[in-house]
């Protein structure tokens, strides 16, 4: 098949118009992913009152002395609140460790776990793979709900980036683990 020369002003005059053309549906989906972005996040709590939130604690009810133990009653979950600095090194790097291998290497958002869940989620064709961080898991507890949705990964990422500039590596430093 032979092709017929074009002149060097026609073709920056075509070069030009698929430019064009490039540039508004990149900006198109730009506006499209903003809109989103708001649609998720607009009713989302504000963290930097995260520590005020009440963490719910089962009852316990103790005999006349105050020093025997002789009920625990809690509902969903049986929680007790430990201060930080209570809990032992061994813990915590525990913790870290099962949880979130990667903890001191991103910033509360770990993108290569999320494009490795991705792609097991895409081959599997269903949504099996985890990969949220510990941070991701506090907001997730505290915020929102279990539900594999995209809608709730946006909303969580958003809130762990919003917690994370707060203060680094917040949920570790500034609330007690339950």
């Amino acid at each position: 098949m032979k092709f017929l020369p074009i002149s060097k002003t026609k073709a920056k005059k075509i070069a030009l118009t698929v430019g064009k053309h490039a540039a508004l549906v990149g900006l198109g989906l730009c506006g499209i992913a903003l809109i989103m972005f708001f649609y998720y996040t607009w009713d989302l709590p504000r963290p930097e009152n995260f520590t005020d939130l009440p963490f719910v604690q089962s009852t316990k009810i103790y005999d006349r002395t105050g020093k025997v133990l002789l009920y625990d009653i809690y509902g969903e979950e049986k929680r007790e609140v430990v201060p930080f600095d209570k809990i032992s090194e061994n813990i915590k790097k525990a913790i870290i460790t099962s949880e979130d291998a990667r903890f001191y290497q991103h910033n509360g958002v770990d993108l290569k776990a999320l494009a490795r869940s991705f792609l097991v989620d895409v081959r599997l064709r269903a949504a099996r793979q985890g990969a949220s961080t510990i941070t991701q898991q506090l907001i997730r507890s505290v915020y929102l709900n279990r539900d594999k949705t995209i809608s709730r990964k946006v909303r969580e990422i958003q809130k762990t980036k919003f917690l994370s500039g707060i203060s680094t590596r917040f949920p570790l430093a500034k609330i007690p683990m339950a």
